[in-house]
Protein backbone atom coordinates (compact mmCIF):
# COMPACT_ATOMS: atom_id res chain seq x y z
CA UNK A 1 0.00 0.00 0.00
CA UNK A 2 1.03 3.29 -0.69
CA UNK A 3 1.59 6.41 1.61
CA UNK A 4 -1.42 8.19 2.69
CA UNK A 5 -0.02 11.59 1.55
CA UNK A 6 0.90 10.43 -1.78
CA UNK A 7 -1.07 10.05 -4.78
CA UNK A 8 -1.15 7.55 -7.34
CA UNK A 9 -1.18 8.68 -10.85
CA UNK A 10 -1.33 6.02 -13.26
CA UNK A 11 -1.73 7.18 -16.60
CA UNK A 12 -3.62 4.13 -18.44
CA UNK A 13 -1.52 5.00 -21.75
CA UNK A 14 1.77 4.26 -19.86
CA UNK A 15 0.81 1.32 -17.60
CA UNK A 16 -1.24 -1.66 -17.87
CA UNK A 17 -3.84 -0.14 -20.30
CA UNK A 18 -5.08 0.52 -23.50
CA UNK A 19 -7.95 2.69 -25.42
CA UNK A 20 -10.52 0.03 -27.43
CA UNK A 21 -12.90 1.49 -29.80
CA UNK A 22 -16.41 -0.29 -30.24
CA UNK A 23 -17.33 1.71 -33.44
CA UNK A 24 -20.20 -0.72 -34.52
CA UNK A 25 -21.78 -3.83 -33.08
CA UNK A 26 -19.73 -6.98 -32.34
CA UNK A 27 -22.11 -9.76 -33.19
CA UNK A 28 -21.64 -12.62 -30.88
CA UNK A 29 -21.57 -16.36 -31.77
CA UNK A 30 -23.94 -18.37 -30.48
CA UNK A 31 -28.18 -19.68 -30.36
CA UNK A 32 -30.29 -18.55 -26.93
CA UNK A 33 -33.70 -18.50 -27.65
CA UNK A 34 -34.43 -17.32 -23.90
CA UNK A 35 -37.75 -15.27 -24.00
CA UNK A 36 -36.74 -11.43 -24.02
CA UNK A 37 -38.90 -8.12 -23.16
CA UNK A 38 -38.38 -4.72 -23.13
CA UNK A 39 -41.50 -2.71 -20.76
CA UNK A 40 -42.06 1.21 -19.17
CA UNK A 41 -43.30 1.76 -15.90
CA UNK A 42 -43.98 5.35 -15.16
CA UNK A 43 -46.70 8.13 -15.81
CA UNK A 44 -46.65 11.18 -18.17
CA UNK A 45 -43.84 13.20 -16.75
CA UNK A 46 -40.12 12.79 -16.43
CA UNK A 47 -39.73 8.64 -14.56
CA UNK A 48 -36.06 7.69 -14.28
CA UNK A 49 -35.02 4.14 -13.58
CA UNK A 50 -31.86 4.24 -11.58
CA UNK A 51 -30.86 0.99 -9.89
CA UNK A 52 -31.65 -2.73 -9.41
CA UNK A 53 -31.34 -5.51 -6.83
CA UNK A 54 -31.44 -9.01 -7.22
CA UNK A 55 -32.59 -10.76 -4.24
CA UNK A 56 -32.84 -14.70 -5.02
CA UNK A 57 -34.88 -15.12 -8.51
CA UNK A 58 -36.80 -11.87 -8.16
CA UNK A 59 -35.66 -8.35 -8.98
CA UNK A 60 -36.01 -5.11 -6.99
CA UNK A 61 -35.94 -1.97 -9.34
CA UNK A 62 -35.82 1.54 -7.99
CA UNK A 63 -36.80 4.23 -9.75
CA UNK A 64 -38.22 7.76 -9.79
CA UNK A 65 -41.91 8.66 -10.70
CA UNK A 66 -43.24 12.30 -11.32
CA UNK A 67 -46.46 11.57 -11.05
CA UNK A 68 -47.84 14.26 -8.76
CA UNK A 69 -46.14 17.22 -9.28
CA UNK A 70 -42.69 16.68 -7.64
CA UNK A 71 -40.64 13.29 -7.93
CA UNK A 72 -41.43 10.20 -5.36
CA UNK A 73 -38.99 7.12 -5.43
CA UNK A 74 -40.77 3.96 -6.90
CA UNK A 75 -39.90 0.29 -5.97
CA UNK A 76 -40.88 -2.54 -7.93
CA UNK A 77 -39.95 -5.95 -7.63
CA UNK A 78 -40.53 -8.81 -10.80
CA UNK A 79 -40.07 -11.56 -11.53
CA UNK A 80 -37.20 -13.11 -14.52
CA UNK A 81 -39.94 -13.02 -17.03
CA UNK A 82 -40.60 -9.19 -15.86
CA UNK A 83 -44.07 -10.04 -14.16
CA UNK A 84 -44.40 -7.30 -11.13
CA UNK A 85 -44.60 -8.69 -7.65
CA UNK A 86 -45.89 -5.85 -5.94
CA UNK A 87 -44.65 -2.10 -6.57
CA UNK A 88 -44.61 0.76 -4.10
CA UNK A 89 -44.35 4.10 -4.09
CA UNK A 90 -42.41 6.56 -1.60
CA UNK A 91 -41.91 10.64 -0.99
CA UNK A 92 -42.14 13.56 0.75
CA UNK A 93 -43.27 17.21 -0.44
CA UNK A 94 -39.89 17.47 -2.34
CA UNK A 95 -38.14 15.96 -5.04
CA UNK A 96 -37.48 12.44 -4.14
CA UNK A 97 -34.88 10.13 -5.93
CA UNK A 98 -32.93 7.03 -5.29
CA UNK A 99 -29.45 6.11 -6.10
CA UNK A 100 -28.82 2.64 -4.68
CA UNK A 101 -30.91 -0.05 -3.29
CA UNK A 102 -29.21 -2.87 -1.30
CA UNK A 103 -30.63 -5.91 0.57
CA UNK A 104 -29.32 -6.00 4.34
CA UNK A 105 -28.36 -9.26 6.43
CA UNK A 106 -32.09 -9.72 7.50
CA UNK A 107 -33.51 -9.35 3.89
CA UNK A 108 -34.93 -6.37 4.72
CA UNK A 109 -33.79 -3.58 1.64
CA UNK A 110 -32.51 0.00 2.00
CA UNK A 111 -32.44 2.71 -0.66
CA UNK A 112 -30.80 6.01 0.17
CA UNK A 113 -30.96 8.70 -3.07
CA UNK A 114 -31.81 12.33 -1.88
CA UNK A 115 -34.32 14.86 -1.41
CA UNK A 116 -34.52 18.28 -3.30
CA UNK A 117 -36.43 21.08 -2.04
CA UNK A 118 -38.38 22.44 -5.29
CA UNK A 119 -38.22 26.18 -4.32
CA UNK A 120 -34.65 26.55 -2.60
CA UNK A 121 -32.94 23.29 -4.66
CA UNK A 122 -31.37 22.73 -1.22
CA UNK A 123 -31.08 18.63 -1.02
CA UNK A 124 -30.92 16.58 2.07
CA UNK A 125 -29.99 12.61 2.15
CA UNK A 126 -32.49 10.47 1.62
CA UNK A 127 -32.79 6.97 3.51
CA UNK A 128 -35.81 4.22 2.79
CA UNK A 129 -36.21 1.15 4.59
CA UNK A 130 -38.88 -1.31 4.09
CA UNK A 131 -39.39 -5.03 4.23
CA UNK A 132 -38.79 -7.28 1.74
CA UNK A 133 -42.48 -7.05 0.33
CA UNK A 134 -42.10 -3.43 0.04
CA UNK A 135 -43.93 -2.21 3.55
CA UNK A 136 -42.20 0.63 5.10
CA UNK A 137 -40.13 0.39 7.81
CA UNK A 138 -39.00 4.12 8.03
CA UNK A 139 -38.66 7.16 5.81
CA UNK A 140 -36.36 9.87 6.94
CA UNK A 141 -34.72 13.22 4.96
CA UNK A 142 -31.27 13.65 6.86
CA UNK A 143 -29.74 17.45 6.76
CA UNK A 144 -26.33 17.84 6.92
CA UNK A 145 -24.67 21.27 6.80
CA UNK A 146 -24.49 22.00 2.72
CA UNK A 147 -26.94 20.51 0.17
CA UNK A 148 -25.80 16.71 0.46
CA UNK A 149 -26.86 13.90 -2.30
CA UNK A 150 -25.94 9.91 -1.08
CA UNK A 151 -25.20 8.14 -4.07
CA UNK A 152 -24.20 4.66 -2.76
CA UNK A 153 -24.50 2.66 0.76
CA UNK A 154 -22.86 -0.89 2.37
CA UNK A 155 -24.02 -2.63 5.54
CA UNK A 156 -21.48 -2.95 7.98
CA UNK A 157 -22.28 -6.19 8.93
CA UNK A 158 -20.61 -5.75 12.59
CA UNK A 159 -22.89 -2.85 13.75
CA UNK A 160 -25.70 -3.00 11.02
CA UNK A 161 -25.20 0.30 10.24
CA UNK A 162 -24.95 2.36 6.87
CA UNK A 163 -22.21 3.30 5.13
CA UNK A 164 -23.03 6.48 2.95
CA UNK A 165 -20.82 8.05 0.21
CA UNK A 166 -22.03 10.92 -1.83
CA UNK A 167 -21.35 14.75 -1.77
CA UNK A 168 -21.78 18.14 0.04
CA UNK A 169 -21.73 21.42 -1.98
CA UNK A 170 -19.68 23.91 -0.10
CA UNK A 171 -19.62 27.42 -0.52
CA UNK A 172 -16.02 27.11 -2.73
CA UNK A 173 -16.33 23.65 -3.59
CA UNK A 174 -18.22 20.25 -3.83
CA UNK A 175 -17.14 17.95 -1.90
CA UNK A 176 -16.71 14.31 -1.58
CA UNK A 177 -19.07 13.00 1.46
CA UNK A 178 -19.07 10.16 3.73
CA UNK A 179 -21.51 9.15 6.73
CA UNK A 180 -21.74 6.46 9.16
CA UNK A 181 -25.50 6.14 9.73
CA UNK A 182 -28.44 3.75 11.81
CA UNK A 183 -30.90 2.46 9.91
CA UNK A 184 -33.16 4.50 11.63
CA UNK A 185 -31.03 7.61 10.31
CA UNK A 186 -29.64 9.11 13.01
CA UNK A 187 -25.83 10.46 12.16
CA UNK A 188 -23.01 8.97 14.04
CA UNK A 189 -20.60 10.76 11.93
CA UNK A 190 -20.10 12.75 8.40
CA UNK A 191 -16.76 13.44 6.86
CA UNK A 192 -15.90 15.49 3.51
CA UNK A 193 -12.86 14.93 1.57
CA UNK A 194 -11.73 16.82 -1.22
CA UNK A 195 -10.21 20.36 -1.53
CA UNK A 196 -11.29 23.08 -4.47
CA UNK A 197 -13.32 22.25 -7.93
CA UNK A 198 -15.84 19.11 -8.18
CA UNK A 199 -15.55 16.17 -6.33
CA UNK A 200 -17.61 13.51 -5.24
CA UNK A 201 -17.94 9.66 -4.04
CA UNK A 202 -20.30 7.96 -6.34
CA UNK A 203 -19.71 4.27 -4.79
CA UNK A 204 -18.42 2.58 -1.38
CA UNK A 205 -17.68 -0.88 -0.40
CA UNK A 206 -15.93 -2.58 2.38
CA UNK A 207 -12.34 -4.16 2.68
CA UNK A 208 -11.47 -7.71 4.40
CA UNK A 209 -9.95 -5.80 7.15
CA UNK A 210 -12.91 -3.82 7.73
CA UNK A 211 -11.91 -0.62 6.50
CA UNK A 212 -14.01 1.24 4.07
CA UNK A 213 -13.10 2.44 0.07
CA UNK A 214 -15.29 5.39 -1.06
CA UNK A 215 -14.99 5.88 -5.08
CA UNK A 216 -15.44 8.23 -7.47
CA UNK A 217 -14.05 11.38 -8.91
CA UNK A 218 -11.52 14.23 -7.77
CA UNK A 219 -11.07 17.49 -9.13
CA UNK A 220 -6.85 17.40 -9.59
CA UNK A 221 -6.47 20.98 -12.02
CA UNK A 222 -8.42 22.93 -13.41
CA UNK A 223 -12.14 21.61 -15.27
CA UNK A 224 -9.90 17.92 -14.73
CA UNK A 225 -10.59 15.42 -12.66
CA UNK A 226 -9.77 11.95 -12.22
CA UNK A 227 -10.80 8.48 -10.94
CA UNK A 228 -10.26 8.66 -6.73
CA UNK A 229 -10.53 5.74 -4.08
CA UNK A 230 -10.22 6.84 -0.44
CA UNK A 231 -9.82 3.97 2.00
CA UNK A 232 -10.99 5.32 5.55
CA UNK A 233 -11.54 3.21 8.68
CA UNK A 234 -14.74 2.96 10.60
CA UNK A 235 -14.19 6.13 12.32
CA UNK A 236 -14.26 7.84 9.31
CA UNK A 237 -10.66 8.54 9.41
CA UNK A 238 -8.20 8.87 6.12
CA UNK A 239 -5.59 6.04 5.41
CA UNK A 240 -4.66 6.23 2.04
CA UNK A 241 -5.87 7.68 -1.23
CA UNK A 242 -5.40 6.69 -5.21
CA UNK A 243 -6.22 8.81 -8.07
CA UNK A 244 -6.26 7.07 -11.22
CA UNK A 245 -6.60 8.98 -14.79
CA UNK A 246 -5.61 9.73 -18.56
CA UNK A 247 -4.69 13.64 -19.37
CA UNK A 248 -8.19 14.23 -20.36
CA UNK A 249 -10.97 14.94 -17.73
CA UNK A 250 -12.55 11.40 -16.50
CA UNK A 251 -15.44 11.45 -14.82
CA UNK A 252 -16.80 8.38 -12.66
CA UNK A 253 -20.50 7.41 -12.73
CA UNK A 254 -20.66 4.63 -10.38
CA UNK A 255 -17.90 1.84 -8.95
CA UNK A 256 -18.43 -2.10 -7.88
CA UNK A 257 -16.74 -4.39 -6.03
CA UNK A 258 -16.45 -7.87 -7.22
CA UNK A 259 -16.25 -10.90 -5.36
CA UNK A 260 -12.16 -11.43 -5.90
CA UNK A 261 -11.88 -8.66 -4.34
CA UNK A 262 -11.32 -6.12 -7.92
CA UNK A 263 -13.20 -2.82 -7.95
CA UNK A 264 -14.62 -1.30 -11.24
CA UNK A 265 -14.82 2.14 -11.87
CA UNK A 266 -16.80 3.07 -14.40
CA UNK A 267 -17.96 6.69 -16.30
CA UNK A 268 -16.99 8.71 -19.63
CA UNK A 269 -13.37 10.73 -20.26
CA UNK A 270 -12.50 13.11 -23.36
CA UNK A 271 -9.18 12.28 -23.40
CA UNK A 272 -9.71 12.06 -27.25
CA UNK A 273 -11.54 14.84 -28.05
CA UNK A 274 -15.29 13.37 -28.11
CA UNK A 275 -16.76 11.63 -24.72
CA UNK A 276 -15.93 8.48 -24.86
CA UNK A 277 -17.26 5.30 -21.93
CA UNK A 278 -14.21 4.50 -19.80
CA UNK A 279 -13.75 1.40 -17.26
CA UNK A 280 -10.42 1.15 -14.40
CA UNK A 281 -10.27 -2.31 -13.13
CA UNK A 282 -8.03 -2.39 -9.61
CA UNK A 283 -6.94 -4.98 -7.23
CA UNK A 284 -7.08 -4.93 -3.73
CA UNK A 285 -3.94 -3.26 -3.28
CA UNK A 286 -4.95 -0.36 -5.24
CA UNK A 287 -3.01 -1.09 -7.71
CA UNK A 288 -4.37 -0.89 -11.59
CA UNK A 289 -5.21 -4.30 -14.03
CA UNK A 290 -6.27 -1.97 -16.70
CA UNK A 291 -8.28 0.72 -18.18
CA UNK A 292 -10.15 1.10 -21.18
CA UNK A 293 -12.02 3.34 -23.36
CA UNK A 294 -15.30 2.62 -25.27
CA UNK A 295 -16.69 4.71 -28.40
CA UNK A 296 -16.60 6.58 -31.22
CA UNK A 297 -17.11 9.55 -32.41
CA UNK A 298 -20.47 10.62 -30.14
CA UNK A 299 -20.88 11.15 -26.64
CA UNK A 300 -20.75 6.98 -24.82
CA UNK A 301 -21.03 6.71 -21.45
CA UNK A 302 -20.65 3.67 -18.86
CA UNK A 303 -22.64 3.31 -15.95
CA UNK A 304 -22.48 -0.31 -13.81
CA UNK A 305 -21.17 -3.68 -14.41
CA UNK A 306 -22.09 -6.83 -13.28
CA UNK A 307 -19.53 -9.62 -13.55
CA UNK A 308 -21.54 -12.68 -15.28
CA UNK A 309 -21.89 -16.74 -14.08
CA UNK A 310 -19.39 -17.93 -17.86
CA UNK A 311 -16.22 -15.22 -16.02
CA UNK A 312 -16.86 -11.77 -17.72
CA UNK A 313 -18.37 -8.70 -17.37
CA UNK A 314 -21.24 -7.00 -18.80
CA UNK A 315 -21.36 -2.86 -18.91
CA UNK A 316 -24.26 -0.96 -19.51
CA UNK A 317 -24.71 2.43 -20.27
CA UNK A 318 -25.69 4.61 -23.10
CA UNK A 319 -24.62 5.69 -26.78
CA UNK A 320 -24.76 8.08 -29.21
CA UNK A 321 -22.59 6.84 -31.75
CA UNK A 322 -24.84 3.70 -32.20
CA UNK A 323 -28.47 4.28 -33.18
CA UNK A 324 -30.90 7.27 -33.08
CA UNK A 325 -30.91 10.08 -30.39
CA UNK A 326 -29.08 7.83 -27.92
CA UNK A 327 -29.05 3.86 -26.95
CA UNK A 328 -29.35 1.67 -24.15
CA UNK A 329 -25.63 -0.21 -24.93
CA UNK A 330 -24.22 -2.97 -23.13
CA UNK A 331 -20.62 -4.48 -23.68
CA UNK A 332 -19.02 -8.07 -22.74
CA UNK A 333 -15.38 -7.54 -21.51
CA UNK A 334 -13.75 -10.69 -20.56
CA UNK A 335 -10.90 -10.56 -17.20
CA UNK A 336 -8.58 -8.68 -18.83
CA UNK A 337 -10.81 -6.54 -20.78
CA UNK A 338 -11.11 -7.49 -24.27
CA UNK A 339 -14.26 -6.84 -26.02
CA UNK A 340 -16.13 -9.92 -26.96
CA UNK A 341 -19.67 -8.25 -28.03
CA UNK A 342 -21.61 -4.87 -27.89
CA UNK A 343 -24.90 -4.60 -28.68
CA UNK A 344 -27.32 -1.49 -28.34
CA UNK A 345 -31.39 -1.10 -27.96
CA UNK A 346 -33.57 2.07 -28.94
CA UNK A 347 -36.11 3.91 -30.57
CA UNK A 348 -36.20 7.46 -31.57
CA UNK A 349 -35.76 9.25 -28.94
CA UNK A 350 -33.18 8.43 -25.76
CA UNK A 351 -32.64 5.19 -23.98
CA UNK A 352 -30.06 4.51 -21.74
CA UNK A 353 -28.88 1.72 -18.99
CA UNK A 354 -28.35 2.86 -15.52
CA UNK A 355 -28.06 -0.93 -14.05
CA UNK A 356 -27.98 -4.53 -14.21
CA UNK A 357 -27.89 -8.25 -12.82
CA UNK A 358 -28.02 -11.65 -14.27
CA UNK A 359 -30.61 -13.97 -14.20
CA UNK A 360 -30.14 -17.58 -13.49
CA UNK A 361 -30.00 -18.96 -17.11
CA UNK A 362 -27.92 -16.39 -17.86
CA UNK A 363 -29.86 -13.58 -19.29
CA UNK A 364 -29.55 -10.19 -18.37
CA UNK A 365 -31.82 -7.57 -16.97
CA UNK A 366 -31.05 -3.66 -17.22
CA UNK A 367 -32.89 -0.79 -15.83
CA UNK A 368 -32.91 2.80 -17.29
CA UNK A 369 -35.09 5.32 -19.18
CA UNK A 370 -36.75 5.94 -22.24
CA UNK A 371 -38.10 8.46 -24.25
CA UNK A 372 -39.08 6.36 -27.35
CA UNK A 373 -41.78 4.68 -25.65
CA UNK A 374 -44.49 4.64 -22.83
CA UNK A 375 -46.28 7.26 -21.05
CA UNK A 376 -44.64 10.73 -22.26
CA UNK A 377 -41.59 12.31 -20.98
CA UNK A 378 -39.40 9.50 -19.83
CA UNK A 379 -40.41 6.23 -18.46
CA UNK A 380 -38.58 3.64 -16.33
CA UNK A 381 -37.32 1.22 -19.23
CA UNK A 382 -36.63 -2.79 -18.69
CA UNK A 383 -35.10 -4.87 -20.62
CA UNK A 384 -34.50 -8.35 -20.74
CA UNK A 385 -32.04 -9.20 -22.87
CA UNK A 386 -30.47 -12.97 -23.71
CA UNK A 387 -26.95 -13.87 -22.60
CA UNK A 388 -25.19 -11.96 -25.80
CA UNK A 389 -27.21 -8.52 -25.48
CA UNK A 390 -29.81 -9.42 -28.42
CA UNK A 391 -33.37 -9.52 -28.34
CA UNK A 392 -35.18 -12.61 -29.38
CA UNK A 393 -37.22 -11.73 -32.38
CA UNK A 394 -40.66 -12.63 -30.79
CA UNK A 395 -41.42 -9.73 -27.49
CA UNK A 396 -43.99 -10.99 -25.17
CA UNK A 397 -46.54 -8.66 -24.89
Amino acid sequence: MIDKKLFRILRSLVIGGFFYFVACDTVPSGNDSTPTFEKTFGSSGNDIGYAMLKDGQSFVLAGSLSSSGVSDVLLIKVSAEGDSLWSRQYGTANDDVPQKIIRLADGSYVVVGYSVNPTSQNSDLLLIHVLSNGNLINLKTIPESGPTRAMDVVEHTASGELFISGRQQGLAATRGYISRITKSGSIVWSRTFGSGGLNSFTGISTTTGGNLLAIGYKETSEENRDFWILEVNANGDSLEEYVYGTSGDDFANGARSMNDGTIFLLGNTNVFGDIDGYALRIDQNGDSLWSRSFGALQEDDLQSVISTSDGGFVLCGFTRSLGVGGDLWLNKISQNGALIWSQHHGGSGFESGSDLAEASDGSLLIIGETSSMGFGGSDIYLIRTNRYGEFNQALPE
